[in-house]
């Protein structure tokens, strides 16, 4: 072999280890713990980090204002609503349970408000749910939780998005949920109502496009809109297509009127943080989980539906409740809407006293 052979034979394997190890260190399919993240926590609020696949994952931690050190806490797990941040229902149910003594986690998931990910506001229902689990393996990381008693509170999407994380990751050890969606195809408006069969089309060649256009390009395309409402090419809302039903068109307009009160209200929902606008190519992707074919798997856990005597995803609710497994319990708040339950104190005081005494009960299996 001559001098020259022998120099591109060494550069050759120099190339491929360094290719090697560059695809290795890229790699995360799994949560790792972030190591600048605080694990001496005080009383209160506190900002960590996680990583969950890879991308790090920003939260609050809340520990009860009487904790002591070295106590060993139960811990519960806020999962948000669909483009939800950590600042909104989250926080409060975090806030309001770590007050009655429990070690409480929201976090944003991956691509939304504070956590890493690229395009942002990737609402990709099993990417979340690997991120639940990961917040999961966060939280038995830190020495002050009792490893044996961790719960998840899943609000609206994320009662969905909760119940397949804890069908599977039997670590979790009690789940409740809180106007709850789970049957996400069930929510399709072709399903729903059949003059909306364009809307739902529209939708689907919207996401498609969109994927198109991000894997050519890399260029991220949203739909802009009053929260929900507008349809892809922008002039009409989804409500236009509920002429079938006079009924239900005209819940649907006070459904995402209470949407936009809450969302665009600044004592409320809307937080600096959040953004009115929808990922394109992820358009389709939620429609693709239904936990409720799921549901039975949590048992023997036991499993809390708290739900609105006026709300929409009562409706929804009833069938999970129905293909849940014992030991299951359901709480009406006569009066709620779907979005009392995200802030409303009115509603939330009882949610909050109900979510205490069945956790309390839960872990004592």
């Amino acid at each position: 072999m001559t001098t020259i052979h022998r120099f591109i034979a060494a550069v050759s394997i120099v190339l491929f280890f360094l290719t090697g190890c560059v695809s290795t260190q890229d790699t995360q399919l799994l949560g790792r713990i972030s190591k600048d993240s605080p694990t001496q926590l005080i009383s209160g609020k506190n900002k960590i980090s996680f990583f969950s696949q890879g991308t790090r994952i920003a939260g609050h931690v809340f520990l009860p204002p009487d904790y002591c050190k070295d106590q060993k806490l139960p811990a519960l797990i806020m999962v948000a609503p669909e483009s939800g941040v950590k600042e909104q229902s989250p926080g409060k149910y975090a806030l309001k349970m770590s007050q009655k003594g429990y070690l409480t986690l929201a976090f944003d998931h991956r691509s939304f408000d504070e956590s890493g990910g690229k395009p942002r506001l990737l609402e990709d229902p099993f990417m979340k749910i690997e991120d639940i689990k990961n917040a999961v393996s966060y939280i038995r990381s830190l020495k002050m939780t009792d490893k044996d008693r961790i719960g998840l509170i899943g609000i609206c999407a994320g009662a969905g998005y909760s119940t397949v994380a804890a069908a599977f990751d039997v670590r979790v050890k009690a789940i409740a949920t809180a106007s709850g969606i789970f049957d996400f195809t069930d929510f399709r408006p072709n399903v729903r109502n059949e003059s909306a069969d364009k809307y739902f089309s529209n939708l689907l060649q919207l996401a498609g496009e969109g994927r198109q256009t991000y894997f050519e390009t890399g260029i991220t395309s949203y739909t802009n809109g009053a929260f929900y409402g507008e349809e892809p090419e922008g002039k009409k809302t989804l409500n236009a297509y509920y002429k079938g039903s006079e009924a239900y068109e005209k819940y649907a307009k006070l459904f995402w009127k209470r949407a936009s009160d809450f969302y665009h209200n600044p004592e409320r929902g809307l937080v600096k943080t959040w953004e009115d606008r929808r990922l394109n190519p992820a358009l389709d992707s939620r429609f693709a989980l239904n936990a409720s074919y799921l549901i039975h798997l949590v048992s023997p856990r036991p499993i809390l539906f708290i739900k609105g005597s006026g709300s929409i995803s009562g409706y929804a609710t009833d069938i999970a409740f129905k293909k849940a497994q014992k030991p299951k319990e359901v709480l009406t708040l006569e009066g709620a809407n779907h979005f009392d339950l995200y802030d409303n104190d009115a509603y939330l005081q009882p949610a909050t006293e109900k979510l205490n005494t069945f956790f309390t009960k839960a872990f004592k299996h």
